[in-house]
């Protein structure tokens, strides 16, 4: 396995590197999330890759159960400290998920491409009947030079250098693509700097 990128190594540090990525909006960025809770007022919540606990300390707030995933330990870890439910796991290799009134994922849907992404969302939808997608459509990791480059390695996770993104068209045919082998439709409720918010429910009749 991969070493990770150093920006994953510490939370803190994490926060401060997101942070200047979001010119001082980095916490802001899950609002968008957030006002979905507060419009769908689920009982449950599971977050995949959670990486930050603000969407659980919103959950923890408003009496809704929490459970994250991550394949990092420092990022679980750091949920764990903070009383959360959290388990180090890469959920590509989890065969099914555990029941959810919300699934979410937040700036890691890119790490799910073609059939890992047909297998990821078979799963969630087994589970839950509503996914919040927030991911970010604008990169530099996308970009070319050194600047891509660079911020490639320092966006390693375990699984190596991840070199590709999503925008925003590739985004939405993606989803498209998939809606009706799936059985499931999507909205996009708008965008927060570089992050596209969508939300994607299963269809509660296959006829």
């Amino acid at each position: 396995m991969e070493k990770q990128g150093f920006i994953y190594s510490n939370i803190h540090l994490y926060r401060f590197l997101m942070n200047i990525l979001y010119a001082g909006s980095y916490r802001q960025r899950f609002d968008p999330v957030i006002r979905e809770l507060e419009i769908l007022k689920p009982g449950s919540v599971l977050e995949f890759c959670f990486g930050d606990i603000y969407i659980a300390n919103y959950c923890n707030h408003h009496n809704i159960s929490w459970r994250g995933m991550d394949i990092n330990e420092a990022f679980v870890s750091n949920a764990l400290k903070a009383g959360y439910k959290a388990e180090v796991a890469d959920v590509k290799d989890r065969k099914e998920f555990p029941p959810a009134d919300v699934c979410i994922i937040t700036g890691s849907l890119y790490h799910f491409q073609q059939a890992e992404l047909v297998s990821f969302l078979e799963k969630i939808f087994i589970s839950s009947g509503c996914l919040i997608i927030s991911e970010p459509v604008v990169n530099l990791t996308s970009s070319k030079g050194i600047l891509g480059r660079i911020a490639g390695r320092l966006s390693r996770t375990k699984l190596g250098e991840e070199p590709f993104r999503y925008n925003s068209k590739s985004l939405t045919d993606t989803l498209n693509n998939l809606t009706a082998s799936l059985h499931f439709t999507f909205r996009i409720i708008g965008q927060f700097k570089k992050d596209m918010v969508i939300i994607a429910e299963k269809k509660t009749s296959l006829l």
